[in-house]
């Protein structure tokens, strides 16, 4: 979870405050080139989103299954109404 919050944090931080081009300005002289500069987020930065987003698949497939496993286990110890006392 908190590596998702950090990404869509860093997103937010770096498209709403111009970070890049900010960087850009400081490292460089001519500073008439970058002003009208794009983010670009490479492979890694998708990739690790992909990432947090199976696992956060994988989570809720395991909290169902152990949901039902838990509800079938309950069924099943439930004694029966309407079996024949002996």
């Amino acid at each position: 979870i908190f590596v998702l919050l950090t990404m869509i944090l860093f997103t937010a931080n770096v498209e709403a405050n111009k970070l890049s081009v900010e960087l850009a300005l400081n490292c460089v002289f001519s500073s008439s080139q970058y002003k009208n500069s794009t983010n670009n987020y490479e492979y890694s930065f998708w990739l690790m989103l992909l990432i947090v987003l199976l696992n956060v698949a994988t989570i809720i497939i395991i909290i169902f299954y152990h949901h039902a496993r838990y509800s079938k286990r309950k069924e099943q110890e439930r004694p029966i109404e309407n079996a024949p006392k002996d």
